[in-house]
């Protein structure tokens, strides 16, 4: 039986990203506004493939920062991209989507 070497090394690997795309996420920081730190939701907004990103911010989270986010975003932006990665399939899984006649099935 022959041992093969291992040899560690790093790796580069370019990520690729297509014009017209564009990455949503949101979170939270600590910010200073008058001398007083307090925590601001975030919502972010990118296009990979230029590297150009919109930050907005609000005083508090909610599902409102969602949709104000992607507005903003797009204006700032002067268009909507055609594609934007926003993990709304990961938030509305479709086992878990409102039926046809309405009814969700109880979370468990």
């Amino acid at each position: 039986m022959k041992v093969a070497k291992v040899h560690a090394g790093k790796v580069f690997v370019p990520l690729s990203d297509p014009p017209g795309r564009a990455q949503f996420g949101s979170g939270e920081a600590v910010v200073r506004i008058a001398r007083v730190e307090c925590k601001a939701a975030l919502a972010v907004i990118m296009l990979p493939c230029s590297g150009v990103c919109f930050l907005s911010t609000y005083p508090v989270e909610s599902t409102g920062i969602f949709h104000s986010g992607h507005v903003a975003g797009f204006a700032f932006f002067g268009a909507v991209p055609a594609k934007t990665d926003d993990g709304v399939q990961q938030v509305i899984k479709p086992e878990r989507a409102p039926a046809k006649g309405g009814e969700r099935p109880a979370t468990a």
